[in-house]
Formats: C-alpha cells, structure tokens, sequence
C-alpha cells in the first residue's frame, strides 16, 4: 500500500472518530436523570419558599404541544393560556399546572422508575429533570418511553415570577 493511500485511510478513520465524538456530544441529553435525591432537594427548596401566587410560562412538547402562560393564586390556576388562547377550566386536571402539580408527576414518574428497575422493563423509561437552583422548581422535565413507538414529553419553564403583592411565606388551606 502507498504512502498516500495509507495517509488517506488514517486521515479517514480519524475524521470518522472525530465526527462522531462530535454527534456524541451534540446529542446527549443536557438534562439529568431524575432521581429521587434530587426530587427531594428540589421539594424541600420548594417548601422552604412556600410561595402560593406566582406567574409562570412554559413551552410543552408532546401530547400538548405550545407555549403555556399559567397565573397561580393561593395555590389555584387561575388563567392558562396556550398559544395566546385561553383554556377552559376541565377541574381537577388543573391542578398539574401548579408547580405542586409538576412536583406530584415527578413523585409518579419516581415510582414509575423505581418500579421498572424491578423489572426488565426499566431500560425502556427514562425520565429527566432540572430544578431551579434558587426556588426548587422543575425548571426543565422530560420522559421519554422507549416501548414500541417512542413517546417523548417535555416541559421547560422559561419565566417564573412570585405574583407581586403575593403570599410568599402564607400557607394556604
């Protein structure tokens, strides 16, 4: 084999290597695997904060895809819009966006996740998320289930802010 063709090979298998090193790091997933130390901290932060009125915005993908501006007061949904359009009150579903709501979800996906460890199935559910340093809440959330066809849910808070005049630090009944 010539010298050229042997510089090309090798120039080949390294650009090959580097390539993928670069899908690799392009796609993993910035966002860290649940766990239930981390579920616990944030809850606690959370709690600590014990703020009831806030308003927030969060961009979904998934089964209800679009951007969600959601008004909190004493601990109840009072406006959810999606996409500039607001949704009508379906009752006790509304209460999952609440960030208490996003908290009990996580707690469901936590059993879901210790319960498929159990088994074979554990490869075939994974689930992530990213609390907000400061208050404890889910900043960033995904599940993805790998069974049959993939289905993937996300959540990302972009905007949250204690309604101004609110009741931090007043528990609601």
């Amino acid at each position: 084999m010539s010298r050229f063709k042997l510089g090309l090979l090798i120039g080949g298998g390294v650009g090959l290597l580097g390539a993928a090193a670069v899908a690799i790091w392009l796609l993993r997933d910035p966002i860290p695997p649940l766990s239930r130390e981390a579920y616990s901290a944030a809850a606690a932060r959370w709690n600590a904060k014990s703020v009831h009125s806030y308003d927030m915005q969060a961009v979904f993908s998934g089964g209800q895809p679009g951007e969600y501006d959601v008004e909190v007061r004493d601990g109840k949904v009072t406006r959810l819009v999606r996409d500039g359009e607001p949704l009508p009150d379906r009752g006790v579903a509304r209460k999952y966006w609440t960030i208490p709501g996003m908290f009990e979800i996580l707690e469901m996906d936590l059993a879901r996740l210790e319960q498929s460890a159990q088994n074979a199935a554990g490869a075939e559910l994974r689930i992530s998320a990213e609390f907000d340093e400061d208050w404890g809440y889910p900043r960033r959330y995904r599940q993805i289930q790998l069974e049959g066809k993939q289905v993937t849910s996300e959540w990302q808070i972009t905007r949250f802010s204690p309604a101004v005049g609110g009741d931090i630090g007043k528990r609601s009944d």
